[in-house]
């Protein structure tokens, strides 16, 4: 069982016109979707790599943190098929915020909740995670106004 699919990519990650422009180098007018599930299969494998230490692979059902991570790494590896289209920098901090979270889940910092190698299931604690742009507004901008 895939952690992603394409459609969870258009769904939450890139739209469909954006991944045509991205992985069209044929100018069909369709989306690449060998190249894209390449990309997709590369993060996904290299995901439960990471989570096999700790945990039952294939992950089933796959903690919703999981397929955030997935998706977040899969669009930065998409942008990379086109060098003329270059990644949105919410990109770039979105890759490197989902790998700090994977590596804390790769080492038992944070628990998904799945069972583990012994076949326990280890508790999610109740931990929300937020991510956001970096402000535009704030103290120091409001007195140069």
């Amino acid at each position: 069982m895939a952690i992603i699919s394409i459609d969870d990519i258009l769904a939450e990650g890139i739209d469909s016109e954006t991944l045509i422009k991205i992985t069209d180098k044929e100018n069909l007018g369709i989306v690449n979707e060998v190249a894209v599930n390449g990309k997709i299969s590369g993060v996904c494998g290299s995901i439960e790599d990471l989570l096999r230490a700790r945990y039952t692979i294939p992950l089933n059902p796959v903690p919703a943190i999981i397929r955030g991570i997935a998706i977040k790494q899969s669009v930065y590896e998409i942008y990379g098929l086109n060098q003329n289209f270059p990644r949105p920098e919410s990109v770039k901090d979105d890759y490197a915020n989902a790998t700090k979270l994977l590596t804390a889940i790769s080492k038992g910092d944070i628990k998904l909740g799945a069972p583990d190698l012994s076949g326990t299931v280890v508790a999610a604690p109740n931990t929300a995670f937020i991510s956001s742009s970096p402000r535009l507004m704030g103290r120091d901008r409001l007195r140069d106004c």
